[in-house]
């Protein structure tokens, strides 16, 4: 019998990217990923947001509280 060493993970997680040419780290963070967060909070299910800034680009994850049902859009990535 084939036994899998990986758990199952059942992690709710989205990731968002923003990029935006000509903006070092600080001014993605000042202007767009806490612009972002702030936002997300108000979005039903969230326990908390992480996110990383780069040369250009904001990476903004999503993690979702376990046990809750997603909407339907949220099922199907190609609806959002």
């Amino acid at each position: 019998m084939a036994v899998d060493i990986f758990p199952a993970l059942n992690l709710p997680v989205i990731y968002v990217c923003q990029p935006y040419g000509g903006m070092d780290a600080a001014q993605m963070e000042g202007l767009l990923t806490n612009y972002y967060e702030y936002h997300f909070l108000y979005i039903g299910n969230i326990h908390h947001v992480e996110s990383r800034n780069i040369q250009g680009m904001a990476l903004m994850k999503l993690f979702f509280t376990l046990g809750r049902t997603w909407p339907r859009r949220w099922r199907r990535p190609s609806t959002m």
